[in-house]
């Protein structure tokens, strides 16, 4: 075990005083007050001992007495990642291994049986009961492990956070602070309703029966009641008694498995101790699969809880299950795991021997058990001297039962003791989800000096409650920073600002909460992946306009460059933008027109002015989501007679795709019947496609106004055919437009690109995904419009344009720039100066790759400069601040929002945004949906009387 030195643990206590982003400023105003009165801190914990304990559970473990209280923001990434887990945990495993029974077995190190009770089962999200065991590491959210079924601990805090919620409520300059715990059970009893209520039995009783052995007759009448009360309040209730018992020989299997229970029919089965015969289990189980009960404890439910999951979730076939949002999402939360028992492993991008891999680099890993509690079974690299570790990975070498996972060290946090002493922690949290929603959370924290690697109850650590800051915004309105925020949404709009104001101050408008599950979002968008504000951000008309003067000229000035810097050279097209030289003949060969692209400009606006950050180009840019959900603004906008009443104006970015696409057709190929052929991926839930499908073909036919044209969609690049004049044709008929809606993960056939090539080239399709235009998409156009042998040959007035709205962007294979007017040698310019740039790979996707010099150390940044100097593909760029703005949460919480803009240009003229942004001073920097950011619909004023438009 690792010795820490004193420097190490002075580095670790000054990161801890820094961390504060992660939790309220409730948590510093309670620091200060002890360190300046610990006396009277002391006396609150005297007082509240001294009282008489009001029954309930007791601890069985140490309870911090003090809380750690989180943000709103916070509670939305938390909620943000309950929301999307369940859903890639149950595509993958319910569709990863089709009919591979030996592969199963082999995987999970299961039987049979088990496989077959999962091809038979339908796992809904609703009745998924688990706890996230999470941390923080470098402010990204990690996953540990997800712990599966009713037993999983930690709801006892219900009843052990009330000392706790006392002592905070004591202290003097927090007595005017919302401060809540959010109840386990309240979320607990609501999902068993809901899910319940959704149970497709007939003669439901709504009764459900817990089995508790270690609780007497008295706490399992205490507890029945306690549950019953809060089952009864939920708004899916709809009848039905809570039971407990302990003795298995009570339970009645009757009429094909149904379960009985003191002659009653039970419609759900929980189990807080799990020790029965097999053949009881097997009983009940079945009883789940033939839908008789609902009953999370099921051995498929376990599955989800297996740590191999998380293996499973990295491989590649699951990437081809899932869509491009929840690979990326699986990236950034699971860290890197694989089976114990593979002999060679992908890491970073190269092929290695798992066991040599283990032994080279020790401290990155951890190894442990897939079915194990407590803390047992986890052994750290880092925590481990080097002959255990040896021994270790020779003992498991090619055997099941164990995964090895990359290390992620814990974000350290202050936190306050029983002797009201600030100290450091490690926290390891555990978020509850029940079915899709968050509710609630607990912490187990270790102080630094006291580290041994594994944070677990079982291994010493104390329990730390996690409490929420809920202070309404009005509490909060005269800093000086929310006042600056505000007058940016002045510059976007008169609207924009008085609407956070009336939010500021409006308590019926603080409680809506958005959802996209009502009436009105066709079922494919009932559940998106990523979070959306309540509260929309709203643009004025000169806006738009300002939109427009950036948008008419650029893609034209780009090309123009390409011309002009290129020439007639196509190695040195080929060498600088790192791309194929047949695309430069091909550009040299097009006529390309603005108006024939589908373009996102990602912007922001740094000081009131716009800077362009990317250009995203085709059919697969993303954002059209909102149009789907457009509705849900309905009942937001109308919650308050000042805004029911705005002239508000919402471009729908879908039908303006089509538009011009149809547009396009009809211009080029007068005679089109306006077919489109759209990929689409073929592993996908068949009623959301069908729904999707459905959409856009009415929405399709309904804006571009073909007689006999619609949209067709193919998952296989075998289907496609085509003519000897270059016609493509699908199912029989012709294609005028084809659009390749494709991920990363997909590879379309070289010879099947190039005949579309050919045939866009020819006239004969409509092909936005063309590589002529996609060369707009590389980021190292950017660099190429800042090229000083570029400016010498442009007008005054691109010059300015450039200058005005590209931010400084170079290559960073070079030794030597230009920078505000002087010469530099570029290591030294970007040692010296890291919070002026950033570095970033010119292809890739979703805020990957994107380094930020002002959120790296300086040991950081070095270390990246380093690795990709020599990169072809890699550049620095100007770093541009966001402009901060008041804006709303999903829960209708004001806060400090930085947000990146994302612009659509079709038909060459602006034609609708979508904004994600993070709260102030949150995270890395990134700002994507993809890394927790939360998304914004964009509306706009106008002068027309009618309230709402959809155009």
């Amino acid at each position: 075990m690792p010795k820490q030195t004193s420097q190490e643990l002075t580095k670790q206590e000054t990161y801890a005083s820094e961390n504060t982003s992660f939790l309220s400023s409730c948590n510093t105003t309670l620091h200060d007050y002890m360190k300046n009165n610990r006396d009277a801190a002391g006396q609150i914990l005297k007082q509240i001992k001294a009282q008489p304990h009001d029954g309930g559970f007791q601890a069985h473990y140490g309870v911090e007495p003090w809380p750690v209280v989180l943000s709103s923001h916070r509670i939305d990434e938390f909620k943000e990642f309950v929301k999307e887990l369940p859903y890639i945990a149950i595509t993958v495993l319910k569709n990863y291994f089709g009919n591979d029974v030996e592969g199963f077995c082999d995987y999970f190190d299961s039987s049979k049986d088990v496989f077959d009770l999962l091809n038979e089962s339908t796992i809904h999200v609703d009745e998924i009961i688990c706890r996230h065991d999470i941390l923080y590491s470098s402010q990204q959210l990690k996953l540990l492990e997800m712990n599966m079924g009713t037993n999983i601990g930690g709801w006892e805090l219900d009843w052990l956070h009330a000392d706790t919620l006392k002592a905070i409520s004591s202290v003097a300059p927090l007595v005017d602070k919302d401060i809540a715990y959010r109840p386990v059970i309240n979320g607990l009893t609501d999902a068993l309703a809901k899910s319940v209520k959704a149970l497709k039995k007939d003669s439901k009783t709504g009764n459900i029966l817990f089995r508790a052995t270690k609780l007497q007759p008295a706490g399992m009448e205490m507890m029945a009641q306690y549950i019953q009360s809060h089952y009864q309040a939920s708004e899916h209730y709809q009848g039905g008694q809570v039971f407990f018992f302990a003795d298995m020989a009570d339970l009645q299997f009757k009429n094909n498995n149904r379960v009985y229970f003191q002659g009653q029919e039970m419609d759900a089965v929980l189990l807080l101790d799990r020790d029965m015969p097999p053949s009881l289990y097997r009983k009940l189980d079945m009883a789940y699969i033939a839908q008789h009960i609902l009953f999370p404890d099921s051995v498929v439910h376990s599955l989800i809880g297996s740590k191999t999951l998380m293996a499973l979730l990295h491989e590649p076939k699951a990437k081809v299950l899932l869509s491009e949002q929840q690979v990326a999402w699986v990236e950034q939360h699971v860290p890197w795991t694989v089976r114990a028992n593979q002999d060679t492993v992908l890491w970073q991008g190269e092929s290695h021997e798992l066991s040599t891999l283990l032994l080279a680099q020790q401290d990155q890993f951890v190894i442990k058990k897939s079915h194990s509690l407590q803390g047992k079974d986890v052994f750290i690299g880092k925590y481990t001297s080097d002959s255990e570790w040896a021994e270790l990975v020779r003992e498991l070498s090619g055997q099941g039962g164990w995964i090895v996972q990359q290390f992620c060290p814990s974000d350290v946090i202050n936190s306050a003791n029983e002797h009201c002493h600030i100290q450091p922690v490690i926290p390891v949290l555990a978020a509850f989800g029940f079915g899709e929603v968050y509710n609630g959370s607990i912490a187990r924290g270790v102080p630094v000096h006291l580290d041994q690697g594994v944070v677990n109850l079982g291994r010493g650590a104390e329990i730390i409650v996690l409490l929420e800051d809920r202070t309404p915004v009005s509490n909060k309105t005269a800093d000086e920073d929310y006042t600056a925020s505000l007058a940016n949404n002045q510059h976007h709009s008169k609207l924009f600002r008085e609407m956070m104001e009336a939010l500021s101050v409006d308590e019926v408008m603080q409680q809506y909460q958005l959802s996209t599950d009502i009436d009105g979002v066709p079922d494919f968008m009932r559940h998106y992946e990523y979070t959306i504000s309540a509260w929309p951000f709203v643009i004025s008309r000169q806006q738009v306009a300002q939109f427009n003067d950036f948008i008419k000229p650029l893609v034209e000035l780009m090309y123009r460059a390409v011309d002009v810097y290129f020439a007639q050279d196509s190695s040195k097209f080929a060498n600088y933008l790192d791309e194929p030289a047949i695309v430069f003949d091909l550009l040299k060969r097009a006529k390309v027109d603005p108006r024939d692209l589908l373009i996102r400009h990602d912007i922001i606006f740094s000081e009131q002015a716009f800077k362009l950050l990317e250009i995203n180009v085709g059919s697969t840019v993303g954002g059209w989501q909102h149009d789907w959900v457009n509705c849900v603004f309905d009942k937001s906008l109308a919650l308050s007679d000042k805004t029911a009443n705005w002239d508000l104006t919402y471009r729908d970015v879908t039908a303006k795709t089509f538009a011009a696409i149809s547009s396009t057709i009809r211009r080029t190929k007068p005679n089109a019947q306006g077919n489109i052929l759209l990929y689409s991926r073929g592993e996908q839930d068949m009623a959301q496609f069908d729904s999707f499908k459905q959409s856009y073909c009415e929405l399709y036919q309904r804006v571009a106004k073909f007689s006999q044209g619609t949209i067709y969609f193919f998952s296989d690049f075998a289907q496609l055919q085509f003519s000897n004049d270059g016609q493509v044709l699908f199912d029989g008929k012709t294609m005028d437009a084809v659009l390749l809606t494709v991920g990363e993960d997909v590879e379309i056939p070289r010879t099947t690109m190039m005949r579309l090539v050919s045939s866009y080239l020819g006239g004969k399709i409509v092909f936005p995904d063309n590589p002529i235009h996609a060369v707009l998409g590389n980021k190292t156009m950017l660099a190429l419009m800042h090229e000083p042998e570029l400016h010498a040959q442009l007008d005054e007035a691109s010059v300015a344009f450039i200058q005005r709205y590209i931010p400084w962007t170079i290559k960073v294979n070079q030794k030597q720039v230009a920078w505000q007017g002087k010469i530099h040698d570029l290591e030294t310019l970007l040692l010296e100066n890291k919070d002026q740039f950033v570095l970033k790979k010119a292809r890739s996707l979703q805020g990957r790759d994107v380094f930020i010099g002002r959120y790296m150390s300086d040991e950081q940044w070095q270390a990246c400069f380093n690795k990709v100097r020599d990169d072809n593909g890699w550049l620095v760029q100007q770093f541009c601040k966001p402009g901060p703005v008041v804006a709303s949460s999903q829960s209708s919480e004001i806060g400090i929002y930085e947000p990146v803009w994302g612009i659509f240009d079709l038909d060459n003229e602006y034609s609708g945004a979508f904004v994600r942004a993070k709260s102030k001073g949150q995270g890395n920097g990134i700002i994507n949906s993809a890394a927790g950011a939360i998304e914004f619909s964009v509306f706009e004023e106008t002068n027309n009387k009618q309230q709402k438009l959809v155009l």
